[in-house]
C-alpha cells in the first residue's frame, strides 16, 4: 500500500500556509520598507562623521572661536574658527554644512567644502572666557518624520578643546 497524506493532514497544511504567508508578508514588508531609510540613515550619519572630521583639524590648528570677526557674526547657523593667518566659517543651511575660508569683507569659493546632509540636525556652543572661545559644544541627530512622528536617530554629543592636539 502506498503512503499517502490523510485528510486530517492536508486540512492542518491547508490551514497553516496561509498564516505562514502573511506572518512573512509583513515580515517581508517591513524589511523592504526599513532598508532604503536605515541605508539614508548611515549614509548622512557617514557624511556628518566626515564633516565633524574637517571640524575636529580646524579646532585642532585654532587660536580662538571669535564671536564676531570684521562683518561676520557667530550664530546658531555661523560658527567662526581663527587660526594664524585665517579665518574659517561652517554655515549651516537648509539641508548642507558648508566650510569657507573667510577674510574681513568676503568668502573664498575656491577653498570651500559643502557636506549635504538634509536630514541632519546640528547646535553648537561656544564656551568662553575673556572673549576667548576655548571650547565647543555640538550636539547632531538624524530627523525623521516616519509616519506623522517625529524621529531623532543618532544623536551625539562633541566636545572640541582648542589645540587640543
Amino acid at each position: 500500500m502506498k503512503k499517502a497524506f490523510t485528510l486530517v493532514e492536508m486540512l492542518i497544511i491547508i490551514t497553516i500556509i496561509p498564516v505562514f504567508m502573511l506572518i512573512m508578508s509583513r515580515l517581508f514588508y517591513t524589511l523592504m520598507r526599513e532598508t532604503p531609510r536605515i541605508w539614508d540613515n548611515i549614509q548622512q550619519n557617514t557624511t556628518t562623521l566626515d564633516m565633524l572630521s574637517q571640524l575636529q583639524n580646524d579646532i585642532d590648528n585654532a587660536q580662538n572661536l571669535p564671536q564676531s570677526y570684521g562683518e561676520f557674526r557667530s550664530n546658531e547657523n555661523l560658527l567662526l574658527i581663527e587660526q594664524n593667518d585665517t579665518l574659517i566659517g561652517y554655515e549651516i543651511e537648509e539641508g548642507k554644512i558648508t566650510r569657507r575660508i573667510l577674510n574681513e569683507t568676503q568668502t573664498n569659493p575656491e577653498q570651500e567644502r559643502i557636506w549635504k546632509i538634509p536630514d541632519v540636525k546640528i547646535r553648537w556652543n561656544v564656551h568662553s572666557k575673556n572673549n576667548n572661545g576655548y571650547c565647543l559644544e555640538l550636539i547632531n541627530y538624524i530627523e525623521k518624520s516616519e509616519e506623522g512622528k517625529i524621529t531623532q536617530k543618532m544623536e551625539n554629543a562633541h566636545l572640541y578643546f582648542i589645540g587640543a592636539m
